[in-house]
């Protein structure tokens, strides 16, 4: 599995990121990258989409 931390160097700033969990029924975090809170860094991405716009949704088991 990957840690969502591994993904960061992939990630626009200027991109909205979304975290939430895989049934998509819980948001723990939406903002810009740079503004991820550091507890999130080793949590596992189950999955993981792109918009159109560049942003980015993330399902992640914490």
């Amino acid at each position: 599995m990957i840690k969502l931390y591994k993904f960061y160097e992939l990630i626009n700033r200027n991109a909205t990121v979304t975290l939430t969990n895989s049934k998509l029924d819980t948001t723990y975090f939406e903002g810009s990258i740079k503004n991820i809170p550091d507890c999130y860094d080793d949590c596992t991405v189950t999955d993981f989409e792109v918009s159109n716009d560049g942003d980015f949704l993330f399902r992640i088991e914490k």
